[in-house]
């Protein structure tokens, strides 16, 4: 018998054509289904990014090991070396528009083209970031050395880790949005509330740079310091007061070796020491500046209209005085002790 012969038969219906605006239409009514359905989700992670960038501070061994390197590429090459190393001249070729770090990510705080440095450089390693443990007052006029030898000597001293534990500093240079502040859109009141806010988060304060943990204040001299003279360190000592946190000087090497040459040139030492109370006797925060003028009019408002230049002026004074005689004191502790 023969086999049975059987054939299949396949039918193809044409494809259904959509109109362009059709298409674009579905995707959209897709695309609102899907953002719908991880809107809850979403929401509340972007908050925490958000969160996690504005509380974050610099890695201590970062900006003590690694920064100076990284500039030396990207802001002052070797063959200039007429161009002050400041951090006010850093911030023109870091946060150059096009090419600075972080203007091609997106900021966790805004959603914008732009980040903060702290925000690019956790891009680059985790490490580089965490949660800031101390906040650092500060003048940008301030040379990187100066900056970087007054954090070493604090982290081989008083700043040296009992744990484990990584140190992260919040410094308004690394953990601001210079993009945002160059653009103007960041207001004093704000930076301040945001100033406030870090301070109490933080609970220690990095007072320019020197000696003990707990509120660092960064002073390039101890007889003549530019911190006194400027609008913001003025007035975050201030504010610092406010918030009962207590202060203490750090100093770059130059400074301790510029007292130690003060003192051996007089013949009576009390001169240098009075010196340093007639600087801080002549504070005055209404003659204070800051880089932008419009900063220092708006500081000037917030001052005018709370507490008075009288009340800034005195408790900055004498915040201050106690920290500066400690450097003092330190100073002719380390004299008696030296056997040459």
């Amino acid at each position: 018998m023969a086999p049975a012969l059987c054939w299949s038969v396949q039918i193809t219906r044409p494809c259904r054509r959509l109109p362009a605006k059709a298409i674009l239409a579905e995707y959209e009514a897709e695309k609102a289904k899907f953002e719908q359905l991880w809107a809850e989700r979403i929401r509340p992670a972007k908050e925490a990014l958000k969160k996690e960038s504005e509380g974050a501070g610099i890695s201590l061994n970062f900006v003590i090991d690694k920064f100076p390197k990284l500039i030396k590429v990207k802001a002052f090459p070797a063959d200039d070396p007429k161009t002050p190393k400041t951090f006010r001249n850093l911030k023109k070729s870091l946060f150059e528009a096009g090419s600075g770090y972080g203007f091609d990510l997106i900021c966790p705080r805004d959603q914008q083209k732009g980040c903060s440095l702290v925000d690019a450089m956790y891009e680059e390693d985790e490490a580089n970031r965490g949660l800031a443990t101390h906040f650092v007052s500060w003048c940008w006029g301030y040379t990187v050395e100066q900056v970087c030898s007054s954090l070493q000597s604090w982290r081989a001293g008083a700043g040296k880790p009992k744990k484990k534990s990584p140190t992260y500093l919040w410094m308004c240079f690394f953990c601001n949005n210079q993009y945002r502040i160059h653009k103007g859109q960041t207001k004093p009141e704000e930076l301040k509330e945001a100033f406030e806010s870090n301070l109490r988060d933080i609970g220690k304060m990095l007072l320019g740079i020197l000696l003990q943990i707990t509120r660092l204040i960064i002073l390039d001299s101890c007889v003549k310091p530019k911190y006194t003279e400027r609008m913001w360190c003025v007035f975050e000592t201030f504010v610092s007061v406010q918030q009962k946190i207590q202060p203490e000087l750090i100093l770059p090497e130059s400074a301790t070796e510029s007292l130690a040459e003060d003192m051996k040139k007089e013949k009576d030492p009390r001169k240098v020491m009075q010196q340093m109370k007639q600087h801080l006797d002549a504070i005055k925060v209404e003659n204070a500046t800051a880089s932008e003028k419009a900063d220092e009019d708006a500081i000037k408002k917030l001052i005018e209209d709370d507490m008075g230049y009288k009340e800034v002026n005195t408790t900055v004074r004498e915040r201050l005085k106690k920290p500066m005689g400690d450097v003092i004191k330190k100073y002719f502790e380390a004299f008696m002790d030296d056997d040459s």
